[in-house]
């Protein structure tokens, strides 16, 4: 990489485009990082906070890189919410940087390239995966840096490259199971682009491959010692077989318009058609087309029968952004077409900002206020204030500890409540595996239950004879019944209340 230096002065350049680049990216990074600093945690958010002091090979839901970065932030900025997200907000940086010198490994131009890098970082879920801490941070890094060594690969042909490929897999598969699909898209580019087929016989591709492999194996190592419990939960339900719909296809469609915004989606749509014209032999076309292509018709096709969430598709916006580049460079279209692209590229940039501003002062201030809002249900508004309610009830009632039954509430309580007391989810213990079990004599009480998941009061009522309301707190606005909290002191233990913690221990198959 000699030529690096000159790579970081196309980036940062004094030119009046480079400048309103530089400009446009510190504005979306300053605004991701109010958020990080001042919008509630949301519940995953917590609940990954919560793993972050028991590190391990493995958790429940995902592999545990998300736990990593939250502990690497909270190192730096406590255990605030600006600690939980600090890792997200600065590996943007890094990101960044791989989406630009992809562009300049394929097309040696800085302003395409710089257009790409803005483009991508406008995207919504990639401005989300760069403020929130979850495992969309770790794994769109993986897949940008994959995308950005397969790049280098193509320009020079060194196997030294596989390494980086293999190294960026593994961090991404140390973050989320989906990028699975990434050895699967480097398999059919290898099969189809002239030239690169012959690295099957090679051992560069093996040693790449072995490399993300032992990366891994701290999720295998955890899994094989928990009854493959992770492994088991993501596959649950995803392989069975439903009443075929059209009805999620078209959910699928319209939220990656949606996560993309609009005007940046239909230029990614017209830059892969652009691509596909002018570059069928071309080796960057095809890795772009092939990262992009493969999850997308896969996903499709699971579509017809199981709802794909969106965050499914990050790992292909690296690429998606070089494609929208590339759809916005185009010029010379006439008649309609070229009215309607003539639109992307004028308000590609103004529509993706404004979306990102408008979401992120709901995020933090929530000055709308409507029914089943996605932001405000996701994100923990009021659980300051019903936090330090709680906090008084336990004062009054004198209680050692409190019981929850699901780990939405467990993680918001475990963040928000003033008073570090032991908290003990008593269902989907297997959750929980990689914590200090509930200090002995806890479950004796007297607690406090917070009511939220399916634990049904009779099975308390064999536990304790003495099951008492001492309170109902509103969370947030008090006059919404979704806000009212009641909240139970349990006293009279009898019979072992520690088999509680064995009634519900596996959610998914038992």
């Amino acid at each position: 990489m000699t030529d690096l230096p000159q790579r970081i002065l196309a980036f940062r350049s004094p030119g009046n485009d480079q400048t309103r680049f530089m400009l446009g990216l510190a504005a979306l990074w300053l605004v991701r990082l109010v958020v990080a600093t001042w919008a509630p945690l949301a519940f995953d958010e917590a609940y990954y906070w919560l793993w972050s002091k028991n590190l391990a090979g493995g958790y429940y839901d995902h592999p545990p890189m998300v736990a990593i970065l939250i502990r690497l932030g909270t190192i730096v900025a406590g255990d605030t919410q600006l600690g939980v997200r600090l890792a997200s907000v600065l590996l943007a940086i890094p990101i960044t940087w791989a989406v630009f010198e992809t562009a300049m490994i394929f097309w040696a131009d800085s302003r395409l390239a710089r257009r790409a890098a803005l483009l991508f970082n406008l995207m919504l879920l990639v401005s989300a995966a760069g403020t929130l801490a979850t495992p969309d941070t770790g794994l769109l890094t993986g897949a940008a840096f994959a995308f950005f060594f397969l790049a280098k690969l193509s320009q020079n042909d060194r196997g030294i490259w596989w390494l980086g490929v293999g190294a960026a897999c593994g961090v991404a598969l140390l973050s989320n199971y989906i990028a699975l699909f990434l050895g699967a898209e480097i398999v059919v580019w290898l099969l189809i682009t002239p030239g690169m087929r012959r690295w099957f016989f090679s051992p560069w591709p093996y040693l790449g491959g072995l490399t993300a492999l032992v990366l891994f194996l701290p999720v295998l190592s955890w899994n094989a010692a928990h009854d493959f419990a992770s492994f088991r939960y993501q596959l649950a339900g995803r392989l069975m077989s439903h009443e075929t719909t059209l009805r999620f296809p078209v959910d699928m469609i319209l939220g990656q318009i949606g996560l993309a915004t609009p005007f940046i989606f239909f230029l990614g749509a017209a830059g892969l058609f652009i691509l596909h014209r002018r570059g069928r032999h071309n080796p960057g076309a095809l890795l772009i087309a092939c990262t992009i292509w493969l999850p997308v018709v896969v996903l499709l096709i699971h579509s017809l029968q199981e709802r794909v969430n969106g965050n499914w598709l990050l790992p292909v916006y690296p690429a998606f952004a070089l494609a929208a580049a590339v759809g916005a460079a185009s010029s010379g279209q006439t008649g309609h077409w070229g009215r309607w692209m003539a639109i992307c590229r004028r308000y590609a940039v103004p529509t993706a900002a404004a979306i990102i501003l408008i979401v992120s002062i709901q995020s933090v201030f929530a000055p709308l206020r409507f029914n089943n809002d996605p932001i405000a249900t996701k994100l923990g508004f009021g659980w300051t204030e019903l936090g330090k309610k709680i906090d008084g009830v336990i004062a009054e009632t004198g209680a050692r500890g409190l019981l929850t039954s699901d780990y939405r509430t467990t993680a918001w309580l475990a963040f928000y409540l003033p008073r570090k007391i032991e908290i003990v989810q008593v269902t989907e213990r297997i959750r929980w595996v990689n914590a200090p079990p509930p200090t002995p004599g806890l479950l004796a009480g007297p607690l406090l239950y917070f009511p939220s998941g399916n634990l049904d009061m009779k099975v308390l009522a064999r536990f304790y004879g003495r099951i008492t309301l001492v309170a109902t707190l509103p969370r947030g606005d008090p006059a919404s019944p979704f806000s009212r909290n009641p909240i139970y002191l349990l006293e009279e233990p009898k019979g072992d209340q520690d088999t509680l913690l064995s009634l519900y221990s596996y959610p998914i198959w038992d």
